[in-house]
């Protein structure tokens, strides 16, 4: 179809006419990781808006652009700390 998931969790795209070897992209586990982050994140801080009456946001584009920036945060600092 679309794309299919292999067992170490790339993500390969493709067209339902047939790629070959080489047109096949394959996205980094990093991407993936990232992605991930990022959606963990947003949805992280939006639980919280609603458990807590201290923190909240007025916007959706206020959550969306505090997750945006940290998760590039977490992605920027956590190699610095850990090297």
């Amino acid at each position: 179809m679309g794309y299919s998931l292999f067992s170490d969790y790339n993500l390969v795209f493709g067209n339902r006419y047939g790629l070959s070897g080489s047109q096949i992209f394959i996205m980094p586990p990093k991407v993936i990781a990232n992605f991930t982050n990022l959606v963990a994140t947003g949805i992280s801080l939006w639980i919280t808006s609603a458990l807590f009456d201290g923190f909240s946001f007025d916007t959706t584009e206020a959550l969306l652009i505090t997750t945006v920036l940290l998760t590039l945060i977490n992605i920027f600092v956590k190699p610095i700390i850990y090297y």
